[in-house]
């Protein structure tokens, strides 16, 4: 992503991307992410670590099998009787014999064909925003379930609160956005929203400082 020039309008995302520190993406990175960033870097993942990927999924998958045939011979039968330890007519002793989970299995961390998939679904978001298809004209009409029920209250809440821009969402997600990208000590008890309105204090009072100098 460092090697990435992108011009400033464009959503550039953290260089943590996907880690808690890269923080929430907005729509416009994710477009940025799926559209340009990552079909071209997938591929030369895929093309780079694939081969090494399944040679270690092979190897864990052996050490598995092995690991499986050891819990088999010294726990399978007790585990697949444990269902008899939660009745009530069992006594004390055996409901209080341990239990040995079995192995877990070995998941891949990267499959033949994923890259190519993902380029499908790039290409089909590209699609989609370029020429702003509707719902309807993708998936047919007969595909389409209303969901419109709130806007049956909008006149009700327009002559309480007046324009809707007063009193809309967006205002609210920014500012969440913006109290979530402050660093904060992470305490519970309401100590994380103390401190979040602390760094927001500071930073008001520094933005006063700045504009009156």
């Amino acid at each position: 992503l460092s090697q990435f020039d992108m011009p400033s309008f464009l959503g550039q995302p953290a260089m943590q991307v996907g880690e808690p520190a890269g923080g929430s993406l907005s729509a416009d990175t994710y477009k940025g992410l799926s559209t340009v960033f990552l079909p071209i870097i997938i591929p030369l993942v895929w093309d780079e670590c694939l081969t090494k990927a399944q040679k270690e999924y092979d190897v864990a998958m052996a050490s598995f099998m092995q690991r499986m045939k050891e819990w088999e011979r010294k726990h399978g039968a007790r585990y697949r009787a444990r269902q008899f330890d939660d009745h009530p007519g069992q006594s004390a002793t055996r409901k209080s014999h341990k239990i040995v989970e079995p192995p877990k299995k070995p998941s891949p961390r990267m499959l033949p064909g994923e890259d190519q998939i993902f380029l499908k679904l790039a290409t089909a978001t590209k699609i989609y925003t370029q020429y702003e298809l509707t719902d309807a004209e993708v998936y047919g009409i007969k595909k389409m379930k209303p969901n419109h029920h709130y806007v049956v209250h909008l006149p009700a809440q327009i002559y309480d609160y007046g324009p809707v821009y007063g009193f809309w969402c967006f205002l609210g997600e920014r500012l969440n956005k913006l109290l979530k990208s402050f660093k904060s000590n992470i305490w519970g008890g309401g100590q994380l929203e103390v401190s979040m309105v602390r760094e927001w204090g500071r930073n008001v009072q520094l933005q006063e400082t700045v504009s009156c100098a």
